[in-house]
């Protein structure tokens, strides 16, 4: 937390804490990191973020709000399909998340080499489309 001692307003950081609390179970803690985020409230991984843990929580409503507010954002910037795959995972949805997944490989986001380390994608990887997809990543699985 020494960025945050040094300043308490340091956007980045409340991002990426958000993520630590998130992948230790302590989502209340991370929505209060995401609701932290000034101007990065409305990056895409930010938003998905907030999704992904709305969805956790079981606020199934908030969760689909912000796949509505992604879809509204695809209007005017770029989404990528990893954001919107996340907020299907934790959803349940499954076959919306890979569609989304497969999608981002078509698009070739970059933000799929974080397959094999990011924990959110944890519920897809008993699924034999997960291996079929970090292949045609070209990651190991």
């Amino acid at each position: 937390m020494g960025a945050l001692a040094m300043d308490s307003l340091y956007p980045l950081a409340h991002l990426y804490l958000g993520r630590v609390f998130q992948a230790e179970g302590r989502n209340r803690e991370a929505i209060a990191e995401y609701q932290r985020l000034g101007p990065l409230q409305n990056w895409v991984p930010s938003i998905a973020g907030m999704g992904y843990v709305d969805a956790v929580e079981g606020h199934r409503a908030d969760a689909m709000g912000i796949l509505a507010q992604l879809d509204s954002i695809k209007r005017t910037r770029y989404v990528t399909s990893y954001a919107v795959a996340l907020v299907y995972t934790a959803l349940g949805q499954k076959d919306q998340a890979f569609a989304w997944l497969n999608k981002g490989v078509d698009e070739r986001t970059h933000w799929l080499v974080w397959l094999n380390r990011d924990t959110r994608w944890d519920p897809l990887r008993a699924d034999p489309r997960f291996t079929a997809l970090l292949h045609r990543v070209g990651l190991p699985s």
